[in-house]
């Protein structure tokens, strides 16, 4: 059976902490969950909380009223929402598998709302932060979100089994009803956003660094292949180049074979001619002798070369 924190009065039915109220049954409440009689338990021992009357039925307390410990926490938690004007919103960071990171949809931040309504169908409460709806939602085991309107601009979840609650006895200052004002007015582990409109955003602006990225990447692999193509142009040019020039280098050599050989032929031809003995007529002198066909071939009796005709 789980104790009762809050209950509500039978005269006004606002939801009080038992450190508000007198002990025993003159605390004037009821269970907010079945409504059944309460009593105010404030002892020296215990956690002071708030019991069923124990003359009615054990077994309606222990089945009909298993989670009042929950139905308790919402309604006071609503009427603080309702009463207060300040929420304080946890950290989102949205994790991105694509990139293998988070990224920040929004930072942890005080809410200041205009007004809050608790009658909105799926929710516990939707505030109004300058004209932005937000809605608020107790979750807990055995509660699961139900549909809500398309006008709710974020959806924060406050999960009750994680709150992290004081046991106190014999203290109004950390009654639960000031450790849950604390809650919604100071970061919490219990709080977490279920979603907020900022996330299109930001899974659009990952798009968009993802095609950046990837056009990056084409652009990088396209110039690779651009300068792959130019370093195989540049060694055809290369080997080209030095194919032409090994080709000219063996004309060269050609060509300064043959006029070698030409050279040679001639210097043979020449020594050929000069080895050659021709008679010879001295028109100066009339003498007759022997000469090469090269050279001056002076007469040998005048030493004359002008005037010789060949005989």
């Amino acid at each position: 059976m789980n104790l009762v924190p809050f209950a509500q009065l039978e005269a006004t039915g606002a939801l009080v902490d038992v450190s508000e109220v007198l002990n025993g049954k003159k605390c004037g409440c009821i269970c907010p969950s079945c409504k059944r009689p309460l009593v105010a338990k404030q002892g020296e021992v215990y956690e002071w909380h708030f019991s069923h009357d124990g003359k009615f039925d054990k077994e309606i307390e222990q089945v009909e009223c298993d989670y009042s410990w929950h139905s308790a926490i919402k309604l006071m938690l609503k009427q603080l929402i309702v009463e207060g004007q300040d929420l304080a919103s946890p950290e989102y960071n949205l994790f991105i598998p694509e990139i293998g990171e988070s990224r920040c949809v929004t930072t942890a931040k005080m809410l200041k709302y205009v007004s809050a309504d608790i009658t909105v169908a799926g929710l516990d409460a939707v505030i109004d932060v300058e004209g932005v709806l937000l809605g608020i939602f107790f979750a807990h085991k055995g509660r699961s979100l139900g549909d809500y309107s398309n006008s709710i601009k974020g959806l924060i979840e406050i999960n009750l089994d994680k709150l992290q609650l004081e046991s106190k006895n014999n203290n109004t200052v950390n009654s639960t009803k000031t450790q849950l004002k604390t809650l919604l007015c100071e970061p919490n582990v219990a709080k977490t956003w279920l979603f907020h409109v900022r996330e299109a955003s930001v899974l659009n602006n990952i798009k968009l660094e993802l095609q950046k990225k990837e056009a990056e990447i084409k652009r990088q692999c396209e110039q690779a292949r651009l300068k792959e193509i130019e370093q195989e142009q540049e060694r055809q040019r290369l080997n080209e180049s030095a194919r032409q020039k090994f080709k000219q280098n063996a004309q060269r050599r050609k060509q300064g074979a043959l006029m070698h050989d030409s050279l040679k032929f001639k210097n043979d031809k020449d020594n050929v001619k000069s080895s050659q003995k021709r008679q010879y007529y001295c028109v100066a002198c009339q003498h007759t002798y022997q000469g090469t066909e090269i050279g001056i071939n002076p007469c040998p009796k005048c030493s004359s070369h002008f005037y010789r005709s060949e005989v």
